[in-house]
């Protein structure tokens, strides 16, 4: 995303990357967000002409207190629910734009705004080559202490979640990686809070986000959880993924399919623990059924 940005012609395009891009984010959360931008901006043919247009809407946008993001197709978001080629908005002339933008009202904000620029995150990693000390950078797409809306969760992320996710996916590409934790998030966002309270109990010391990207990497990378090692390579995830998006949207089919082979391993995860640990005490949550060894 910085190095697109650097890309672009001028400082007011620029301004106008960082103003749609963070609404994005805003709205969807970071990882999603900018998921939706990476998916955008290779979708814009004409990005000069395309900033272009997003500068000269951009007062009118204002003035009727409009909220505009991008799209994973390359168009504008308008309140994050009228998509439009911002072409087109532009072409409507001053009065047609007053006209629609007032028929959309403002916008209801109800989370606080996110910084307008990303700045890579890394946590160093201490290697050693040949007897050298080799320093490696691990990019990490969550951040410690970032607190992130996942459909109408709101996670923290621990500096060790974020770690830990960081190695696990560390030899993904950049695409996969934002594809395969997009997955991730839309399997969490659909988890209810019976089903999370069961997620929790299985594993108390470990991160949600943890729990549930390691079921979905190793679910991609095996086409069931931690089953013989099949697909090991960043191919074999990417064919797997293809199966959850369609016209660069998530399938939400999909999804509930996925959610459903997360539940039914963490009852047979809880069922084995039964049969290997019989002595132990269990507690049974009341609400979700879920339990815990002691």
């Amino acid at each position: 995303i910085n190095e697109y940005r650097t890309s672009l012609r001028s400082n007011r395009h620029r301004k106008m990357f960082d103003k749609i891009s963070a609404e994005s984010r805003r709205v969807q959360g970071a990882v999603q967000g900018n998921t939706e931008v990476i998916k955008g901006i290779k979708n814009i043919l004409n990005k000069d002409q395309y900033f272009a247009d997003v500068l000269k809407i951009n007062k009118d946008v204002n003035q009727h207190k409009l909220r505009i993001s991008m799209t994973s197709d390359g168009q504008v978001n308008l309140n994050s629910m009228h998509k439009f080629n911002p072409s087109e908005l532009y072409n409507l002339g001053k009065e047609g734009r007053a006209q629609l933008f007032s028929s959309l009202g403002t916008a209801s904000v109800n989370t606080s705004n996110v910084p307008t620029r990303i700045t890579p995150s890394t946590t160093a990693v201490t290697g050693y080559l040949d007897g050298e000390e080799e320093p490696r950078g691990m990019l990490v797409g969550i951040h410690p202490g970032e607190i992130i809306r996942i459909g109408t969760l709101l996670v923290r992320v621990s500096a060790s979640g974020a770690e830990n996710v960081a190695l696990l996916l560390e030899n993904l590409s950049q695409d996969v990686y934002a594809n395969l934790m997009t997955v991730a998030f839309n399997v969490l966002s659909n988890l209810v809070p019976e089903e999370i309270a069961r997620l929790r109990l299985l594993s108390p010391d470990e991160d949600l986000i943890v729990q549930t990207v390691k079921f979905v990497f190793n679910y991609l990378r095996h086409q069931r959880p931690f089953g013989d090692p099949s697909r090991e390579t960043d191919n074999g995830i990417m064919v797997v993924l293809a199966e959850f998006f369609q016209n660069g949207m998530i399938r939400q089919d999909t999804i509930l399919h996925l959610k459903d082979q997360l539940l039914n391993w963490v009852d047979s995860e809880i069922h084995q623990r039964r049969q290997q640990y019989p002595n132990k005490k269990s507690i049974v949550c009341a609400k979700c059924n879920g339990i815990l060894f002691v």
